[in-house]
């Protein structure tokens, strides 16, 4: 029987007395912040000795009571890690090697001169990161608009969102990590437990407590074996289910005629196009099972609507999100009954990023959850770009000089290959970050940046809580945050503007995000201040009808689908950086995953296989040889990709999802596995 993964957060609560005797008593000083490692944001301690941090200490906050997962035992092992980047690096001679400050500004200023000059303001793109600050994204979207005057600004983790949901801001502010103050919790998987721990063991505490938690998904992760009821899925079969939910919910309301009419004409023609016994079909679920869903949401006055981040990077998983927000918008502005709608994610800042503006086109008025385009004419006294700005895909095939902060556009490729010669295609590619990343080796510039711990900012989690993280420590001496480096370009290029403190930046983007107004560093120190949008502001492609997985039949029995979530943490840099983690939880993941694709042990015994046989999976647009593993996490008629083995050969499967994030997504499909006996 395979190993089953156990993250959960251990059960460890520390107040603040408790926390003064413990380091009075060692001659320590104890720092309070907040964990950076998921969209959770859990409070902490970070333990000084001298100017380093030493340990971490749980501390009680509004995002959680007193609780930390190994991510945030361990947060401060990457600061010490030996992939630390201390230094600027240029490279030369085809070598990156150590610079001065002045060197590698210089170096930037001049390719985006140089870019400018050749191909105009398209040609220079810079990537945001949902790891930095709201202040170094707010910074690095002002550099790019005023000073490279260019609207090609993004972040890659917003591509794991749907494209309208990604464009707005999904969480609505509801009661957070407490799941008791709600009825139902429904989530939809990924691997929640993976992403935020300490919110998956909240939820599971409650549910034990009496609390309906109910999870849809393709795979038996840990949250699912613990959960009320747990639908699993055939791939791609969760937005058939949701869109169904929803078409229950509307048909039982007061009008239904009130209650379409709130809808767009794609949602509409998808509710009517899809009845329960067809949702049921597609998803391989009976039709008593997609209506109990609809009755407990329809039932419950409180609910909270969860996905993983993950999920998004399916093509059936951005259907399902949609479905998600349109279900939470509608609910609230028909039934008058709000669902609470969240993202979790091992990636902490994805709503201070939106926040920020971190997003591709020209900027505008009138979305309370983003800056405003006249309030940032105003304050910054400069014209803004006009017409639209390239995604992060759209990036790799035409811009020239690229700036990359704290983001891994390769982590998140289905085509690692593809992303990886268009890098050393460009003229100049800036990297700034505080740990070495693959990124690096196609990098002209490298820019040291402080890690966690080692600079004042701010970022917003999940349910909208704005929150302080703390400068505890020094960084390497040479280390710049991103809003400082901004500055110091802005300068070398002639503008007449800086700042000295994160402080002053974040009192600059309150007054141009009308969801921040009047919020103030210090309350974020306290986590006071949490962002309320109203339904409104929860908006999202509409989802339309769900596309129906590839058929099967004798020739191509099974399904094959791609599972981001499966090596996710494994894949992450900041993870990897941290001795304790790769021993912990990475390499668990490893043994269990370890590039093999994953079949339903009564499967691998019918075919006679054994852990680690290649396997020839044939679809009807390729074929390519994977090793497997057997897993009773997945369903017997399913072969189940990591990321990993996706990325190596989604595209001789057919997998690549046409027009979806441009390559970034896989789609299902009908397959047989071949052996060399058969």
């Amino acid at each position: 029987m395979p190993q089953r993964r156990m993250d959960m957060p251990r059960s460890s609560v520390a107040g603040p007395a408790e926390v003064r005797s413990v380091v009075s008593a060692a001659g320590l000083d104890a720092v309070p912040s907040v964990c950076a490692h998921c969209s959770l944001g859990c409070g902490l301690y970070w333990r000084i000795r001298g100017s380093r941090i030493t340990a971490v200490i749980p501390r009680t906050s509004p995002a959680s009571p007193g609780r930390l997962c190994l991510r945030g035992w361990h947060a401060f092992e990457p600061l010490v890690s030996p992939q630390r980047v201390r230094q600027p690096m240029v490279r030369r001679e085809g070598r990156l090697q150590p610079a001065g400050w002045e060197e590698a500004l210089e170096a930037v200023v001049a390719g985006v001169r140089a870019a400018r000059k050749s191909g105009g303001a398209e040609s220079v793109g810079f990537l945001g990161s949902a790891r930095a600050s709201n202040e170094d994204n707010f910074a690095l979207g002002r550099f790019a608009r005023t000073c490279a005057g260019t609207n090609n600004v993004d972040f890659s983790a917003r591509l794991g969102m749907p494209e309208g949901l990604s464009s707005g801001w999904w969480a609505t502010g509801g009661a957070g990590a407490d799941p008791s103050r709600y009825d139902v919790v429904l989530v939809c998987e990924g691997d929640l437990a993976t992403d935020v721990p300490v919110l998956a063991g909240h939820l599971i505490e409650a549910a034990r407590a009496g609390l309906s938690l109910v999870v849809i998904g393709t795979r038996k992760t840990q949250l699912a074996e613990l959960a009320t009821t747990f639908l699993q899925v055939r791939a791609g079969g969760e937005a058939s289910v949701l869109i169904a939910s929803l078409r229950l919910l509307s048909e039982g309301s007061r009008d239904w005629v009130e209650a379409t009419s709130a809808m767009d004409d794609q949602t509409r023609a998808a509710l009517q196009g899809l009845s329960v016994t067809e949702a049921a079909s597609r998803a391989g679920l009976t039709p008593e099972a997609v209506t109990s869903v609809a009755e407990m949401v329809g039932a419950a006055e409180r609910v909270l609507l969860l996905h993983s981040h993950s999920l998004g990077l399916s093509a059936s998983g951005e259907q399902a999100v949609s479905a998600l927000a349109t279900l939470a918008r509608w609910s609230g502005l028909v039934r008058g009954r709000k669902l609470d709608l969240a993202c979790g994610s091992t990636y902490p800042n994805i709503v201070g990023a939106r926040l920020a503006g971190i997003v591709p086109g020209s900027l505008k008025d009138g979305d309370a959850l983003t800056v405003q385009r006249s309030a940032l004419t105003a304050v910054w006294q400069a014209a803004l770009p006009e017409g639209g700005g390239l995604a992060y895909p759209e990036m790799l095939d035409k811009v020239k000089c690229l700036f990359v902060m704290q983001d891994d556009p390769l982590r998140h490729a289905s085509d690692p290959a593809r992303v990886r010669s268009a890098l050393e295609q460009m003229d100049l590619v800036v990297v700034q970050d505080y740990l070495r990343t693959d990124l690096m080796d196609c990098a002209h510039v490298v820019l040291p940046c402080p890690g966690p711990g080692e600079y004042a900012g701010t970022m917003v989690n999940m349910f909208g809580l704005v929150q302080a993280l703390a400068g505890a420590a020094q960084p390497p001496h040479e280390a710049m945050a991103g809003w400082q480096v901004f500055g110091r370009l802005a300068q070398v290029l002639g503008e007449g503007w800086r700042w000295d403190s994160a402080q002053q930046v974040f009192a600059e983007m309150a007054r141009v995000v009308p969801a921040c107004s009047g919020a103030t560093f210090e309350q974020a120190a306290e986590a006071t201040t949490r962002l309320q949008p109203s339904q409104a502001d929860v908006t999202a492609a509409p989802p339309g009808l769900p596309r129906p997985t590839e058929p099967t039949d004798p020739e191509y029995p099974l399904i094959v689908a791609v599972d981001p979530s499966l090596e996710f943490l494994a894949s992450d840099p900041v993870a990897a950086s941290s001795a304790t983690l790769k021993r912990e939880a990475i390499t668990p993941i490893l043994k269990r995953v370890a590039g093999m694709a994953l079949l339903h042990p009564r499967l691998m015994e019918s075919l006679r296989l054994r852990r680690g046989t290649l396997v020839r999976l044939v679809t009807r647009e390729g074929s390519a040889e994977v090793p497997v593993a057997a897993s009773d996490e997945v369903q017997e008629g399913v072969v189940l990709l990591p990321h990993s083995l996706g990325a190596r050969h989604g595209g001789a499967l057919g997998m690549h999802a046409p027009g979806l994030g441009k390559g970034l997504r896989f789609v299902p499909r009908a397959a047989r596995a071949e052996t060399k006996s058969s």
